[in-house]
């Protein structure tokens, strides 16, 4: 942080975000982050069911999160932000409201919740092939997010991306700069960056990383150049997923190029099913279309690498 200060020039209201897991917090640590600029704290909780956290393979307890977040607090940090995963197998919905009950009594900013995925080549892929682990029923998975919808409705959280919740004026800046296809830069071992409509991926090897810096070579990296088609595409993924949805006429001048016909088809049969809104002229998700956002998505930016 004192080198990154010597070299930028920091906003003095910065958004400074450390991400941690339950387990790494203890009093002194955090005093120390406070003193070093760390203004926010992103915490990995995914749950608060030791059950579910065995199933994870998450080294941290339950009882760690709740104690993580009380340090949290007696050191300063008023700006701290948890992760939660929800459709979990054997995790009911009575589990996952107390989850929602933890947010709102501990007053937490900002919290993302996601589904359980399932990626190719995880421990969890191989085991649901398996038939080792059962996943829950789609239906259990749609409830959980209405009861997450419920929740951010009547507690004040501002719903502004599909899987983010925040108390008024504590949107993730960071993140936020993804979703708008902003330029960062990242430093060190596997960090990402993009400008230009680049993106370039660190060695993600620390030892290698740092045998480079002292041969007094660059690390390697890994550079992908995005095509107006990936552009395009990544713009309407990422901007349906916010509450303010695409606004068309930022479409209309970015891309220099109205929706195909096609494409207009599909906004108008989503929005017949009541998935989709024209709201002043911004394309949005209804809350029932937030359980679709990716097919939505996919439907429409297919036809738009045509247009």
């Amino acid at each position: 942080m004192s080198h990154l200060k010597s070299v930028f020039t920091i906003r003095t209201d910065a958004e400074i975000t450390l991400e941690a897991n339950p387990d790494d917090i203890q009093p002194e640590k955090t005093q120390a982050w406070l003193q070093a600029g760390f203004n926010r704290i992103s915490l990995g909780i995914q749950s608060l069911s030791d059950a579910d956290l065995k199933f994870m393979h998450r080294a941290h307890t339950a009882a760690e999160s709740e104690i993580a977040v009380q340090h949290l607090k007696h050191a300063g940090f008023s700006n701290i932000t948890v992760d939660f995963i929800y459709g979990i197998p054997n995790s009911d919905d009575l589990q996952w409201k107390k989850h929602l009950d933890f947010i709102h009594k501990q007053a937490i900013s900002h919290f993302s919740a996601y589904a359980l995925t399932v990626e190719q080549g995880t421990r969890l892929y191989a085991e649901v092939n398996r038939g080792k682990t059962v996943l829950p029923p789609e239906a259990q998975v749609i409830r959980q997010f209405e009861m997450l919808q419920d929740f951010t409705e009547t507690t004040g959280y501002e719903p502004y991306e599909i899987s983010n919740y925040a108390l008024p004026g504590h949107r993730a800046i960071h993140n936020s700069s993804y979703w708008y296809q902003e330029p960062y830069l990242g430093l060190g071992p596997a960090a990402h960056s993009y400008y230009a409509n680049t993106r370039k991926y660190n060695l993600p090897d620390l030892k290698g990383y740092i045998a480079a810096l002292q041969l007094g070579t660059s690390p390697p990296e890994s550079i992908e150049v995005l095509s107006p088609e990936d552009i395009v595409n990544e713009y309407i993924m990422t901007r349906l997923r916010l509450s303010e949805g695409i606004c068309l006429q930022d479409y209309y001048t970015r891309f220099n190029h109205k929706l195909t016909d096609r494409v207009n088809t599909h906004i108008s049969n989503y929005s017949a099913q009541g998935y989709l809104m024209i709201e002043n002229d911004h394309l949005r998700l209804s809350r029932n279309g937030k359980l679709m956002a990716d097919r939505i998505a996919s439907d429409i930016f297919m036809d738009a690498m045509q247009s």
